[in-house]
């Protein structure tokens, strides 16, 4: 199979300019907060469906059918996913792929918020997390 493309493009979507508009960032930072926010409520829905099924002495699946919180994560990804589709028709990748390091961060951060179970130290702490998200913005 072979793509039909010019050779200034090499097959891409040509940028509209150098400059990334503000609608545009706004609609990449969105696509990234609701990306964290739906780990974030799938992450709430697994764990009480595992407690569940453990507890019931019943399949996970059959629990993770029947959970609310595991389905609106589910539905918050495909939104996502959407307006990184929209995001990638109208930022270049080499500046919008980069951005994915702030939902990283920002996931790690919402699951402190919300867990109960704070990691204080390791490889898993949020220091640790932070010191190699910042290292991942050099110029």
């Amino acid at each position: 199979m072979t793509f039909a493309h010019s050779d200034d493009t090499r097959g891409l979507a040509p940028t509209r300019s150098a400059r990334t508009s503000v609608s545009s960032l706004a609609v990449l930072l969105f696509a990234i907060a609701l990306s964290t926010t739906a780990q974030v409520i799938l992450k709430y829905g697994m764990t009480g469906s595992a407690s569940r099924a453990k507890q019931h002495g019943t399949l996970l699946i059959q629990s993770v059918v029947g959970n609310g919180w595991v389905w609106l994560g589910l539905g918050l990804f495909g939104v996502s996913a959407l307006a990184w589709m929209l995001t990638l028709s109208r930022v270049p990748l080499n500046m919008a792929y980069p951005f994915n390091a702030l939902g990283y961060l920002a996931i790690v951060a919402a699951s402190v918020w919300v867990s109960t179970k704070k990691p204080t130290s390791g490889p898993c702490s949020v220091q640790s997390w932070c010191a190699a998200g910042s290292s991942s913005w050099s110029p």
